[in-house]
């Protein structure tokens, strides 16, 4: 008779134990991953624009700086901008004039962010239209030819063509654009930007409902997504155990995609949908962390 070693058992055991963490994620995503998590969603506002992809890619930016604070806000408060913007964001960023457009927001405000902040995105996003197609483009560009293939790294590039100089170079003026454009070389996980690159990269399968965009086909692939981490979906993976770490961090959000990888490799992301959807259900409520 085969007697099994100690490290043999605990392979067996983590193996199986990983296959039911699987299973239990697998149907929390056809469960919660449907059609219905749209309208309650930031990725609703852009979902106006799904028939016309430049818009929509540029209208899910908007949406997922802006998507902090609570749900409950956010999607009045993303209405509310593009309702200056005479709900052509596109139109508005392309011909954008600062001395004649600037009165368009004039007495905004959302949490850290007030009618400045919004004129110097848009004479940045003016200036990315005028020297590229996109901002899958962009995005490129800023990462063509260079060292390092970490998302981490690549963000940050992004965000510095955008801004037009290296964040090191303290070019974003007051705490709420530093907020807005949070640069992942300070090491926070950056959940926005993860969610913007979620919604334009993932492609649903065939069989599944569509709920991410799929728009970029270039610049990323659904492997190299990154969770985006909140203080609350990282509450939920300490309980399942996918992380020990207290802190949102791009180091948290990390290890815990590297887990789901193991799960998913091709698209680790997609559980993110299971859990934000288990999050906000009853069973969960009840099982409490």
């Amino acid at each position: 008779m085969n007697v099994l070693k100690p490290d043999q058992k605990r392979s067996i055991l983590l193996a199986s134990e990983r296959a039911l963490q699987k299973a239990f994620l697998d149907q929390l995503v056809t469960q919660y991953k449907t059609a219905d998590y749209i309208p309650g969603d930031p990725i609703s506002i852009p979902y106006r624009y799904v028939d016309h992809p430049k818009a929509c890619e540029l209208t899910a930016f908007l949406a997922a700086l802006f998507s902090y604070g609570r749900r409950d806000i956010i999607i009045p408060s993303l209405d509310n901008l593009l309702q200056r913007m005479a709900y052509d964001p596109l139109g508005f960023v392309e011909g954008w004039k600062p001395a004649r457009d600037a009165k368009a927001f004039k007495g905004f405000v959302y949490r850290f962010n007030k009618a400045a902040d919004l004129v110097f995105l848009m004479d940045r996003l003016n200036r990315v239209y005028r020297e590229y197609d996109s901002l899958e483009q962009l995005f490129t560009a800023a990462n063509t030819n260079c060292g390092g293939d970490t998302l981490q790294e690549k963000t940050g590039r992004f965000l510095d063509a955008m801004i037009g100089a290296p964040y090191a170079d303290n070019s974003l003026p007051g705490y709420g654009l530093k907020f807005l454009l949070a640069h992942p070389a300070n090491g926070g996980a950056c959940k926005r930007m993860n969610m913007f690159f979620r919604w334009m990269v993932r492609q649903d399968a065939p069989h599944e409902p569509k709920v991410d965009f799929g728009l970029w086909r270039q610049a990323l692939s659904p492997a190299d997504l990154v969770i985006p981490l909140d203080t609350h979906v990282t509450r939920m993976n300490r309980h399942f155990g996918f992380t020990q770490r207290k802190t949102n961090t791009w180091r948290t959000a990390e290890e815990i995609t590297a887990v789901f990888r193991r799960f998913c490799p091709e698209d680790p992301t997609r559980y993110d949908y299971a859990l934000m959807g288990y999050s906000l259900s009853k069973a969960w409520k009840e099982a409490g962390p």
